[in-house]
């Protein structure tokens, strides 16, 4: 049996890049031949490049400051597509739709996701609806997300009659699973695949300890009002040195030292050497989970079903916080606790992965 994976393996982000990398590594301990669809548009090899276009004052002056940190923004893309290179089992490059379509792809099944590739707020890509998949080839998806966004009945009369084609279909959120469930859409909700993996499987992946210091993790997308306001509120008391992880060439955020140099394994070292994470990010979020750590999901201006999802499944939504206020130093995660409740979630998300890729057997 062969599978084959779509996903977003080349987005230059931590999360993105190492879920693809997870999902793959647990389909092999089922499957003996796994290959991922190297599926990467122009306009997302443009989106990583270190140089952008200079198009407007903003983008000339992220321009003089990328000159500046050249060398480290460069060591970090390579870092990324090192990674893909040495890690990831790809098929020839597709860098269109129509590509696919005319690939006639020798697999038997192909799963889709993880990560947003049912986030359709602003694009609605059919690639990831498996349209170019031939009648023979099985369709499914594993914890593939919608983020945040609504299924419209504009964008319901696309898709929901494509989905009704999938042999089986799992989403991430809660969110998802009911947005599509009010169209008729029966699916089944799964963990993130990161968490496929555990923390001694990751730590053959990650580099050596680049501080020697005790220090806290920085890991924001977009903007936080509240960040460096909840930064200082951490180290008043802890005191200990703050790192963030960028691939901005400029900052705007407090630290003693920052790595734009990082790709997925130096993430890795990052996460798993850290006295306490704070971070905005889903997989910032997942990782601290399974690494143990102390940790603070930061609000992004408005609330992430995403994250709040795993957070309650876990009992542990007051990780996820809005401002400074929010913040009791003095009361640790239970990892007694936690830990017990996400192996629960892990097994069950292995039997749905395992009858996912026997779809077959179960129709």
């Amino acid at each position: 049996m062969k599978v084959s994976i779509l996903t977003f393996h080349g987005s230059h982000n931590y999360g993105a890049m190492l879920q693809a990398f997870a999902i793959q590594k647990a389909v092999e301990k089922k499957v003996d031949n796994v290959e991922i669809i190297n599926y990467r548009t122009q306009e997302n090899i443009e989106t990583y490049k270190v140089f952008k276009k200079v198009n407007s004052l903003k983008s000339g002056i992220k321009f003089l400051f990328t000159l500046k940190n050249y060398k480290e923004l460069m060591k970090g893309y390579k870092n990324f597509e090192g990674f893909i290179n040495n890690f990831m089992y790809t098929t020839k490059p597709y860098s269109t739709n129509f590509d696919l379509l005319n690939a006639q792809l020798d697999t038997d099944l192909i799963i889709v996701g993880s990560d947003q590739v049912w986030n359709w707020d602003s694009k609605l890509d059919l690639t990831y609806l498996l349209d170019f998949a031939d009648n023979h080839i099985k369709k499914t998806s594993y914890a593939a997300s919608m983020g945040d966004s609504i299924l419209n009945e504009e964008k319901a009369k696309i898709v929901i009659p494509i989905l009704e084609n999938f042999n089986y279909i799992t989403v991430r959120e809660e969110w998802a699973k009911n947005q599509l469930g009010k169209h008729g859409i029966k699916s089944r909700r799964v963990l993130d695949p990161v968490f496929l993996l555990n923390k001694t499987e990751w730590e053959n992946y990650s580099t050596p300890r680049r501080i020697n210091e005790k220090y806290i993790i920085l890991y924001v997308l977009g903007k936080s009002s509240q960040i460096n306001n909840i930064i200082d509120k951490v180290n008043a008391e802890k005191k200990y040195k703050v790192v963030l992880i960028t691939d901005e060439p400029y900052k705007n955020i407090n630290c003693d030292y920052c790595f734009r140099d990082s790709g997925p394994q130096e993430f890795l070292s990052l996460i798993e050497y850290a006295e306490c994470v704070l971070t905005t990010s889903f997989h910032g979020t997942a990782l601290s989970l399974i690494y143990g750590k102390e940790f603070y999901t930061v609000s992004r201006n408005r609330k992430s079903v995403r994250i709040l999802d795993l957070l309650k499944d876990l009992d542990i939504e007051h990780r996820y916080i809005d401002t400074v206020d929010d913040i009791h130093l003095d009361r640790k995660i239970d990892y007694y606790t936690t830990s017990n409740k996400l192996k629960t979630m892990i097994d069950e998300s292995y039997l749905i992965l395992d009858e996912l890729l026997n779809v077959g057997d179960y129709e």
